[in-house]
């Protein structure tokens, strides 16, 4: 191979590793936005999982109450017939709870 046909193969395989190079850059600027993205997406479902945490943790509580036997439970000295419905920790609370519950969606 001559000095001239090995320059040329130089040049060639030059322009050819430039041009390389250019869709490398671009495939890096490429995947740079689709990180951003998906980043972006990270934060935001973080946020939603939190905020569903949130609303388990006050539906949680909510039922717990609800379900605990001994908050319908009354003292029956007090209760006298026919006045009305016997106190206890569900009647006093009447539905408070759990509308406190679902009151935290809305805000």
């Amino acid at each position: 191979m001559t000095d001239k046909e090995r320059l040329e193969e130089i040049k060639r395989n030059y322009n050819e590793l430039q041009a390389q190079n250019l869709r490398l850059q671009e495939r890096v600027q490429e995947l740079e936005v689709w990180r951003n993205e998906v980043t972006q997406n990270v934060v935001a479902r973080n946020a939603e999982y939190a905020k569903c945490r949130e609303q388990n943790k006050r539906y949680r509580e909510a039922l717990e109450f609800y379900a605990n036997e001994e908050n319908y439970f009354f003292d029956e000295k007090e209760y006298k017939v026919g006045l009305g419905v016997p106190e206890s920790e569900i009647t006093l609370d009447y539905g408070n709870k759990a509308r406190k519950a679902l009151k935290g969606d809305k805000q």
